[in-house]
């Protein structure tokens, strides 16, 4: 696809944003007693979160987060925990094309990011957003331009997105 897109742009295409799968990161909320920095300290402080959370998960993780409204005084992020080796093999494969990455994030934080402007403007008060593929299902729920709630689930063989939709709107 990127040599395809190259190919297209008549070799001009350097720089590319690229989306990705949420299933490839695990997305969830996250509770802290103070909030987030932006710098090491705020990240370590996610990882180390995430370590008592999701002690399953192995080996280095890269991270994107966005503060979220408190709720009953606590600090909550939005936290995409990714595979370092993952982002490292995507950057890669663009690289040896002579294309650099300078947005990579999971889809549905990326549309979000992209619509909150739009939607928190147009609507009365919380807005919501759905994102479906054939393989997952991202139900988003927005107040102004932070995330409230977030619900990501793949179907399972036996249910079809209709009824997860109908599920994560009950909310």
């Amino acid at each position: 696809a990127v040599k395809a897109a190259r190919a297209l742009s008549g070799g001009r295409l350097s720089r590319a944003s690229v989306l990705y799968p949420d299933a490839w990161a695990k997305i969830l909320a996250v509770e802290l007693e103070s909030s987030v920095t932006e710098d090491q300290a705020g990240t370590e402080m996610l990882l180390w979160k995430l370590k008592k959370l999701l002690p399953q998960s192995t080996g280095d993780l890269a991270l994107l987060h966005q503060a979220m409204p408190a709720l009953d005084g606590e600090n909550r992020v939005l936290v995409a925990a990714t595979p370092r080796a993952t982002l490292d093999a995507i950057e890669r494969s663009f690289e040896e094309l002579g294309v650099r990455i300078g947005y990579l994030a999971p889809s549905s934080l990326a549309l979000f990011e992209g619509l909150a402007p739009t939607l928190a403007s147009a609507a009365a008060g919380d807005y919501a957003l759905l994102h479906r593929t054939p393989r997952e299902l991202s139900f988003l729920i927005g107040r102004g331009d932070q995330p409230i709630f977030f619900r990501q689930r793949p179907p399972e063989e036996d249910e079809d997105h209709d009824r997860e939709a109908r599920l994560s709107l009950s909310y």
